[in-house]
């Protein structure tokens, strides 16, 4: 999998598998676990199957916000994201749904 964005402020930790992904910030172990196994390539899931749909973060406060979406607007790679009510999304490369939000 490739590194994670510096843009969300997460680190890569080591992986067991290429297919696989930890994530943390703050140097902790890892906060978030990711994987693609038996997926990589495959197209998304319907909507009535079960998983993921969205996933929200709250960020330290409106300025954490205001540099991801800084952050974002300089990667040529990201896709758009939208900005409504102080909160930011945007759709991750298999078309999750991720918003931050201020705390």
């Amino acid at each position: 999998m490739p590194p994670a964005s510096t843009a969300t402020c997460w680190a890569s930790k080591s992986s067991p598998a290429p297919s696989a992904a930890f994530l943390s910030a703050g140097g902790y172990h890892h906060h978030v676990g990711l994987n693609s196994w038996q997926s990589q390539g495959a197209a998304p899931a319907p909507d009535s199957a079960p998983g993921l749909r969205r996933l929200d973060f709250e960020l330290a406060g409106s300025v954490a916000l205001e540099e991801l979406e800084r952050s974002l607007g300089e990667l040529a790679s990201e896709p758009a994201a939208q900005e409504e009510d102080g909160s930011l999304s945007l759709y991750d490369p298999d078309s999750q749904l991720l918003t931050f939000q201020s705390a």
